[in-house]
């Protein structure tokens, strides 16, 4: 009896522990996703689509060096901002979209960047919705 009372506390602290973590990294999320549209306005603002892909550009650089889920969201809103703004300008003024920004390009670095973090598929899930939500607020 013993022994199995102390296999449910440890499986019971254990999920705690899980739920925890992926509380924090959510949250990290959000603040990420929100520093990457604040960086979308001011560089599209200052410089336009070149500045954007400079700054996801540097946005993934950071990310590799240091990966979190919080830069994840930062890049990932830098990009699905990007990408949004691009993708409509280019349909109304007739011209090619910038190939940095374009949605395939955006969703393989996005998908790597997510592949290295482990995350589990609710954490995905979760901070997928984080960036579109996010991206498109604006």
């Amino acid at each position: 009896m013993r022994k199995n009372t102390l296999l449910v506390i440890l499986a019971a602290a254990t999920l705690v522990g899980v739920q925890t973590a992926e509380a924090d990294s959510l949250s990290e999320a959000r603040k990420g996703a929100q520093r990457g549209v604040a960086i979308f306005q001011k560089t599209y603002e200052q410089s336009g689509m070149g500045g954007l892909n400079g700054a996801s550009q540097d946005c993934w650089k950071a990310f590799r060096a240091k990966p979190s889920p919080r830069k994840l969201a930062e890049c990932g809103a830098i990009d699905i901002s990007g990408y949004h703004l691009d993708n409509t300008a280019s349909k109304r003024m007739g011209w090619e979209p910038v190939e940095y920004m374009t949605l395939p390009k955006a969703t393989v670095r996005y998908d790597r960047a997510e592949k290295a973090l482990k995350l589990s598929a609710r954490e995905e899930k979760a901070i997928q919705k984080i960036v579109v939500a996010a991206a498109f607020s604006q």
